[in-house]
């Protein structure tokens, strides 16, 4: 009888651009950039940076306005440098959020895709971080739908083991500052 085997996920590579960004935004207080979301290349053999969203400006914008860069058939890998203030509005921190795009809605062999998220996040925590001499996010999520990535869940995820307090659960403190042009 023969054994049916799992097709072989292939491992794309990485854009040599990508290196240099995810540096810049991990290794940064104020960094140059709050988010850059890769994607795979329409021929899915690396992995490239589809937006960067710079800090920049007065000009702000919502945290939800990250569901309008997300498809929804298509996996997407976001890096963020989160800027957070502490209840009291005293303490402000930042933390770089590691979020792995995969909707419900993919129309592809779930399974496959599913296994092709995991390979790429493997991909770039373990291989492609240290080789940039960069840091590991702080956190890491999964997202499925776009309530994964409300603003009051991933605020509560990313601070979740502060000391000194609760985090200002302010909204107007969490936003993103964007220059008035479109995103990259």
């Amino acid at each position: 009888m023969a054994v049916k085997r799992a097709p072989i996920i292939v491992i794309p590579d990485l854009d040599a651009n990508c290196a240099a960004d995810y540096k810049a935004l991990a290794n940064g207080v104020r960094p140059a950039h709050f988010m850059l979301v890769y994607k795979l290349s329409d021929d899915e053999k690396s992995m490239i940076l589809e937006h960067k969203i710079p800090y920049r400006g007065s000009s702000r914008i919502p945290w939800s306005s990250l569901e309008d860069l997300l498809p929804d058939q298509n996996p997407r890998w976001i890096f963020a440098n989160v800027e957070y203030v502490m209840a009291g509005g005293d303490m402000r921190r930042n933390k770089v959020l590691y979020v792995a795009w995969s909707p419900d809605t993919i129309t592809r062999p779930t399974m496959r895709e599913s296994a092709r998220v995991k390979s790429l996040s493997v991909l770039l925590e373990q291989v492609f971080l240290p080789a940039v001499g960069a840091q590991n996010p702080d956190v890491k999520m999964q997202a499925n739908c776009k309530e994964d990535l409300d603003v009051v869940e991933v605020l509560k995820r990313v601070s979740r083991f502060e000391r000194g307090g609760e985090v200002n659960m302010d909204m107007s403190a969490f936003a993103l500052e964007h220059p008035q042009e479109k995103f990259v």
